[in-house]
């Protein structure tokens, strides 16, 4: 969930540039898009072509996302809610 998180800070961040936001969302639209170069009803290859497109377009952000993930470190570390159980005889 935090990668998600963090692609759409990504794709929503003014900084970042057009040409790599296109490229995330033309990864999604070929994904999302019934017209493919392999048609998804020969079974095995259908798939594999969206596969690879994902693959590639994931390869060429991911050490982006890296990087851009360290200046919003909250993401990555959700908040946690701390309980400390005591027992009554330790509290005495």
């Amino acid at each position: 969930m935090g990668k998600i998180k963090l692609l759409l800070r990504y794709i929503n961040d003014k900084e970042v540039s057009i040409f790599k936001k296109l490229l995330i969302l033309a990864g999604l639209l070929y994904l999302i898009f019934p017209m493919d170069i392999v048609p998804d009803f020969l079974i095995g290859l259908g798939i594999l072509d969206d596969a690879a497109v994902l693959l590639f377009v994931w390869n060429a952000v991911k050490s982006e996302l890296k990087e851009y993930s360290k200046k919003f470190s909250d993401i990555d570390n959700s908040k946690v809610i701390e309980v400390d159980f005591k027992k009554e005889d330790d509290e005495q």
